[in-house]
């Protein structure tokens, strides 16, 4: 794989969230920030006794994971804000990753998912300082991109 380039307005930025435009294939950086944090995973039990006899339930792993939904406060370019405002009214699930852009290997971690909400900032300048929140909806995967 080859390594993720920030746009010149991003360049310094210790991450970017990018997602995966559906028509060209390509990765599309739309903001940075110092960091960003993954979705929490959790994993459900399933209780394999019912506790009534004995002091202790036994569980064990559940088949069901989960990722909650993650926010981000962070920079983004002025004209990908726009795309991200019409994605909060669409029905469309897209790739997203995270890239840690200060590890020389890149590391992201990459996940589907829906904007559920988006800050009402307006943009008037070339970065706009806002917040998303994204729902995930999927398997996630990582790696290192160089």
């Amino acid at each position: 794989m080859s390594g993720c380039t920030p746009p010149e307005e991003l360049v310094g930025y210790g991450a970017v969230l990018e997602y995966k435009n559906p028509l060209t294939d390509a990765w599309v950086t739309v903001g940075g920030t110092k960091d960003l944090s993954l979705p929490e995973r959790t994993r459900g039990a399933l209780e394999t006794t019912s506790g009534a006899s004995g002091r202790w339930r036994k569980y064990r792993p559940g088949v069901m994971r989960e990722q909650s939904s993650v926010s981000y406060d962070m920079n983004f370019i002025k004209s990908q804000w726009f795309v991200l405002n019409a994605m909060v009214n669409d029905d469309v699930i897209y790739e997203w990753r995270v890239v840690q852009m200060e590890d020389p290997e890149q590391f992201y971690y990459q996940f589907c998912g829906f904007v559920i909400n988006l800050g009402d900032e307006f943009p008037m300048e070339e970065l706009v300082t806002s917040t998303i929140e994204i729902q995930p909806s999927g398997a996630p995967s990582w790696g290192n991109l160089v």
